[in-house]
């Protein structure tokens, strides 16, 4: 096999030659993956994000992002590469450029600090909660002044990375307008929202805005010696992570959902214009300054499997948990499990737990009640979704819960909606590929991309259940939700 290929550019005269990188730092895992121009992986690996108590351990995260695409990477030849992250959070870095503070967007120890907040959304189109970078600036400022007064740059995650790539500082659009840090005349920073916070003298802490496709710089001769990459690849700025899995999900319009299960569960769903619907979690920009995407989002999706499995079952696969799950029908087990082991920014007070367990249920039963509720929460996400007006007829289904059988099948039958899986699993790392596609001019946008690269996999139907529509009914009663 040649170890590089050659692709004519769409955009200009010159020749492409090599692969495509896309790299995806999300709150469980670091993933990099080699792709071609038409989509198909070559080569993949995956490293555990180093979180401790919701704080992120930036240079094991470097370490391990670049050994992932050093074991990915290995005798291709990179034409140019991209990145996708996870959104919110703060990587915080001081006069020197180097990184003093770093949080996930987990964090839910501390309220908030915003007394209007139907202000703070007609500025920002976004919720307020305070995995939000800025929430967490006012809160290093009411409690560790010191470090506070030293943080001279703010970044996103893979902001980050691509800093440490490429040397260059940068803040993406995507991600920026995700995270609150944009007013909505896409002006970072600005003065009105930085009051409203209480936090006016950090104007100067956000480096320029990047789009998604520009080169924002080149791997350096350091990162080249850590990564295995060449010197001067280009890096492309990227995307947020829900972006990144849209594009990789071949989600383009407002036809279908988007919707992930990982760590977060997500919906979320392209718009021409933003949505000023405070019943959504984000509306942002997608992956151009014109187009919008809106978002319902709570970290109340997979994570809880995994809470489940490790603190009870640690000896059972993920594929064991799922057939030993599978064996029940709709209404075989009563329990149901709320998955809120993490707050939900919308029902900041409900908490996880089991309900109507009795002396005869099992760990069985209640394994496959944490598959339910995780489903009956995405299921409030969609319903949220639909009562700001944004209807679609399938879902594309990505995250750890695309690749199981069990899971899709639950989606089908609880969202009542077809679910649609593509190929390539690992779509966060495939939509950075597209950018990195794009912004080499190999596709002319991000629509002729993602029709060559993205490929439909499987569709499941629903099967009506009038089982799960009583036990959901059940589950909002519990969460606080009118029914």
């Amino acid at each position: 096999m040649s170890l590089y290929v050659v692709c004519k550019c769409l955009k200009g005269e010159e020749n492409v030659e090599g692969y495509l990188l896309g790299i995806d730092c999300g709150l469980t895992l670091i993933k990099a993956a080699v792709f071609t121009f038409e989509g198909d992986k070559l080569r993949e690996a995956q490293h555990h994000t180093p979180l401790v108590n919701n704080q992120v351990d930036t240079e094991t995260l470097w370490q391990s992002t670049c050994n992932c695409i050093m074991e990915a990477v290995g005798e291709y030849k990179i034409a140019a590469c991209s990145l996708a992250g996870h959104g919110n959070g703060l990587y915080a870095l001081n006069e020197g450029g180097k990184i003093i503070a770093a949080y996930s967007s987990m964090i839910d120890s501390f309220a908030p600090s915003v007394e209007n907040v139907d202000l703070f959304f007609d500025i920002t189109h976004q919720s307020c909660w305070s995995g939000q970078p800025m929430q967490i600036l006012k809160h290093l400022k009411d409690t560790q002044r010191d470090l506070y007064l030293k943080i001279c740059t703010v970044l996103q995650c893979k902001d980050y990375i691509r800093y440490r790539l490429t040397g260059e500082l940068a803040l993406e659009y995507s991600d920026a307008s995700a995270a609150a840090l944009l007013d909505n005349k896409t002006s970072v920073g600005s003065r009105e929202l930085l009051d409203i916070i209480g936090i006016p003298e950090m104007a100067h802490v956000f480096p320029p805005l990047v789009s998604s496709f520009d080169i924002a710089g080149n791997v350096t001769s350091e990162a080249s010696i850590c990564t295995g990459l060449a010197q001067g690849t280009p890096v492309a700025s990227g995307l947020f992570d829900v972006n990144a899995c849209m594009l990789g999900a071949g989600v383009t319009d407002g036809t279908r959902y988007s919707v992930t299960a990982g760590t977060w569960g997500i919906t979320a769903i392209p718009t021409v214009e933003s949505v000023q619907n405070q019943i959504i979690t984000q509306s942002c920009n997608f992956c151009d300054r014109d187009r919008y995407m809106a978002i319902v989002s709570a970290p109340t999706s997979c994570v809880n499997l995994d809470w489940f499995l490790h603190n009870f079952l640690p000896n059972i696969t993920y594929e064991e948990a799922g057939q030993v799950a599978a064996s029940f029908e709709a209404d075989d087990v009563e329990i149901i499990y709320l998955p809120f082991l993490h707050a939900d920014m919308r029902y900041r007070n409900v908490t996880a737990s089991f309900n109507y367990i009795k002396a005869k249920h099992t760990w069985r039963e209640m394994l496959r009640a944490v598959y339910e509720g995780v489903v009956f929460s995405h299921r409030l996400q969609l319903e949220r979704m639909q009562k700001a007006g944004l209807f679609a007829n399938a879902i594309r289904l990505s995250g750890g819960a695309s690749k199981g059988m069990m899971w899709r099948k639950l989606f089908a039958d609880i969202l009542n909606l077809p679910i649609e899986t593509v190929k390539e699993k690992q779509v966060g790392t495939l939509g950075a590929a597209i950018v990195a596609s794009v912004s080499v001019g190999m596709y002319n946008n991000y629509s002729e991309a993602v029709k060559q690269m993205t490929k439909i996999d499987e569709v499941i139907f629903p099967t009506a259940s009038g089982a799960y529509d009583r036990k959901y009914a059940q589950f909002k009663r519990l969460v606080g939700v009118e029914v």
